[in-house]
């Protein structure tokens, strides 16, 4: 189980960002099967936003090379100044067969296009993913479908990734 807490502050001792989050990670069957639940509260000062996050992520080992995993996450976000009030989902469903590669179908919903004034083109994202390793520092990735605009956080790393709908092709090449 992991329990954390964390604060932000400025210089100035402003308070910036808070954030609780827990999470319990869990093996069964022998370790064939392995969960994880975490939930997270989390308020940013600069923007007067409060999120709450639940994910329920479980992953079941085939065998020696194969994995099947899912995850679903729901968060809850709470405009604290205009007091409007709107959920995300997303559901993810993978296929992996180690070293070669993975499958992936991917899902996201929100309903803020319901408020005022926000005039969201989309409010639903879906897309497939296919994703080839070669070697030990080479990975090709093929995305076809739409994506949410958003924050994409992966190993610690989070970077803006615009809204996108077509045909997307990464190669990425590790030193």
């Amino acid at each position: 189980m992991t329990l954390n807490y964390s604060l932000t502050r400025s210089h100035s001792d402003a308070r910036l960002f808070e954030e609780i989050y827990a999470e319990t990670h869990n093996l069964w069957l022998s370790d064939r099967l392995e969960t994880r639940l975490a939930a997270a509260w989390n308020f940013d000062f600069t923007t007067n936003t409060e999120n709450i996050t639940t994910i329920v992520d479980p992953q079941v080992t085939l065998s020696a090379r194969d994995l099947f995993h899912l995850s679903w996450q729901h968060q809850h976000t709470r405009n604290c100044f205009d007091l409007s009030e709107y959920d995300t989902e997303l559901l993810q469903l993978e296929y992996s067969r180690s070293p070669y590669g993975s499958l992936a179908l991917v899902g996201e919903y929100t309903n803020q296009y319901q408020l005022i004034n926000v005039d969201l083109e989309r409010h639903l994202w879906l897309y497939g993913q296919i994703t080839v390793n070669f070697g030990k520092n080479q990975e090709l990735m093929l995305l076809y479908g739409s994506r949410q605009a958003g924050f994409v956080c992966v190993g610690g790393i989070c970077r803006y990734e615009p809204e996108f709908r077509g045909v997307e092709i990464k190669m990425v090449n590790r030193l």
